[in-house]
């Protein structure tokens, strides 16, 4: 059954590749359908409603919030492309965080709101999943692609910072990063999907040893 809901699911995705909207519904859709086939697990049910919230608030910020010259903005496009490229490393960097931090933050979420409270969870029962160690790289990834298409989009227009055109027209056509950003996002957003729908296989929920762990974020004090 997960081996066609994964083909099904891929399928869909490049079938709406560019379409943030419909992209970002197929992977809350993904998130809600994991949090529903493994409800009875702890750590998967943190996973994804950090997930989800993270998608949800991104979603809503980049509704309301002008990104691009389409949303009647008067801004020039170095200030709309920077916004943009802000929005996403803040995201992007927020849930890379998120990730990084989760084993810890189960453990602070337990201790103080156990539920059900006769269930005991041990430290191997909290530590990363092969699947979240997979999803903290591809979100170093995009954070970094987004740090770079945000650092050439101020390299690339330099004349509006102040710098003389004799010197800012030599960077005019740094353009690599942009013109790769969405081909390269779409391919991290289909890994990404990938690694999360993964995390429900016996494999990608096993959890990682104890020691793979930061340390000073796994002590138990």
């Amino acid at each position: 059954m997960i081996y066609l809901y994964l083909i099904l699911a891929s399928t869909l995705y490049l079938v709406m590749v560019g379409n943030f909207a419909y992209v970002s519904l197929l992977y809350m859709i993904s998130i809600f359908g994991i949090m529903l086939f493994k409800r009875q697990k702890t750590t998967v049910l943190h996973l994804c409603s950090g997930l989800l919230l993270f998608k949800m608030a991104e979603m809503l910020t980049l509704t309301f919030i002008p990104t691009n010259a389409s949303s009647d903005s008067s801004l020039p496009f170095i200030w709309l492309n920077a916004r943009n490229f802000l929005i996403h490393l803040g995201f992007d960097g927020a849930v890379l965080a998120f990730l990084i931090l989760r084993p810890a933050l189960s453990r602070k979420y337990l201790r103080h709101f156990v539920f059900p409270s006769h269930k005991t969870h041990t430290d191997q029962e909290l530590t990363y999943s092969h699947a979240e160690a997979g999803l903290i790289g591809v979100m170093f990834l995009y954070f970094f692609v987004d740090l770079a298409a945000l650092l050439e989009n101020f390299i690339r227009n330099m004349d509006y910072l102040g710098v003389d055109d004799s010197i800012a027209r030599y960077f005019w056509h740094w353009d690599l990063v942009f013109h790769l950003y969405s081909p390269v996002k779409n391919f991290l957003n289909l890994f990404e999907l990938l690694i999360i729908w993964w995390s429900v296989s016996p494999k990608g929920g096993k959890r990682l040893p104890a020691s793979h762990n930061l340390p000073f974020l796994f002590n138990r004090t």
